[in-house]
């Protein structure tokens, strides 16, 4: 209807006609970005179900908050400011077909029973590093992965009882909050 209210006030003159094409052109564009906007909007991102905290010995250790129907078959941990031609990563990987998660990973300790370490390029946190631990898996068969980006000077200076978790690694909040969580952290 656009279309042919354009192409119908303008005359037949080849200038005319260009400007009603770039018109339409410009209208269609708009609707465009105003509908991906707005379908954008309409579905925020999942709530991360990981964090990490630092245990009492002073390591780290990953926490899964529990979903119903969370399957989880690998935990790990990488540095973001590595060398760019190596990978360095610690990894554990549960048994083929794993169901359920395990509650919590100790970073570069004994992995959880029936699960294995994987990749071991990676021995230690540093306070100067940055690091995106992560966990691979599933909510209700639908693939739903999960990791938070920290620092290792502010998990060095995160006090007991806190993790951090976002994405980013911008929350710290109550150890006991993350884990009761919220419904929204659990949508596939």
């Amino acid at each position: 209807m656009l279309q042919l209210v354009l192409q119908g006030s303008y005359k037949d003159s080849d200038r005319q006609m260009r400007s009603a094409q770039g018109t339409r052109t410009g209208l269609s564009l708009s609707c465009v970005v105003l509908v991906a906007a707005g379908a954008a909007g309409c579905t925020p991102a999942p709530a991360p179900y990981l964090a990490v905290e630092r245990t009492e010995a002073g390591g780290a250790r990953v926490l899964i908050a529990h979903c119903p129907g969370q399957n989880v078959d690998s935990v790990g941990v990488s540095r973001k400011d590595g060398p760019p031609e190596t990978l360095e990563a610690w990894v554990v990987r549960g048994p083929y077909k794993s169901t359920g998660a395990p509650a919590s990973v100790e970073l570069f300790g004994t992995p959880p029973p029936g699960w294995e370490v994987t990749r071991t390029t990676l021995a230690a946190l540093t306070g100067a590093g940055k690091y995106t631990a992560t966990a691979f898996g599933d909510v209700g068969g639908k693939s739903r992965d999960s990791h938070v980006t920290f620092g290792g000077a502010a998990l060095e200076r995160l006090p007991a009882g806190k993790v951090i978790t976002g994405f980013d690694g911008d929350e710290v909040v109550d150890r006991e909050k993350f884990l009761k969580g919220g419904a929204g952290r659990c949508k596939p």
